[in-house]
């Protein structure tokens, strides 16, 4: 098993990758048997957040449950751990000469941050193909629930009418030009 930091971060990707799995299913499959392994997950994160945060004893057993609910999505989430992306350089498109690689955002808002309806970090100008955000297990679609400015880097939820909160999970995937 893993240290629960790692865990920590490793739990928090693979329930975005499980929140956008399952949507698919349901999309394009007529469902899933696993419609709350996201939601399961979520739970026993935040638990051992709050274990991190307090420094309880008991913390590795914790981890440990938690390291076995990422399951089958252990492997890639632990490549977009470790590299950033999630293994796989997409091919250049026309003549640019430049590929793109994944690139995951994973965002707990803090306090200078809420309050407002716009997230923006310069570590996302230039993101392409920024389609869904999930926040808080909600995933929103663009253009009918936020817009991305890719020159900003900024993703704005006036649109969705949302307030950004502390503690909210932001989670989104797009691809960096390399």
């Amino acid at each position: 098993m893993s240290s629960p930091n790692t865990t920590q971060s490793l739990a928090l990707i693979s329930q975005y990758l499980y929140t956008v799995q399952i949507g698919q299913d349901k999309a394009f499959n007529g469902g899933t048997i696993y419609t709350n392994r996201d939601t399961v997950l979520y739970m026993q994160r935040k638990a051992l957040d709050y274990g991190i945060n307090q420094l309880l004893s008991g913390l590795q057993g914790v981890a440990n449950n938690v390291f076995a609910l990422i399951g089958g999505k252990l492997q890639l989430a632990n490549e977009i751990l470790v590299s950033g992306g999630g293994g796989i350089i997409v091919p250049p498109s026309g003549n640019s000469g430049a590929g793109l690689t994944p690139f995951p955002i994973n965002v707990t808002i803090s306090s200078g941050e809420a309050g407002s309806s716009i997230l923006q970090s310069n570590s996302w100008k230039g993101l392409q193909d920024v389609n869904t955000v999930v926040i808080n297990q909600s995933i929103l679609q663009k253009d009918a629930q936020f817009q991305f400015n890719s020159v900003t880097g900024s993703f704005d939820f006036t649109l969705y009418g949302y307030i950004l909160q502390v503690n909210d999970v932001v989670s989104s995937f797009g691809f960096m030009p390399v």
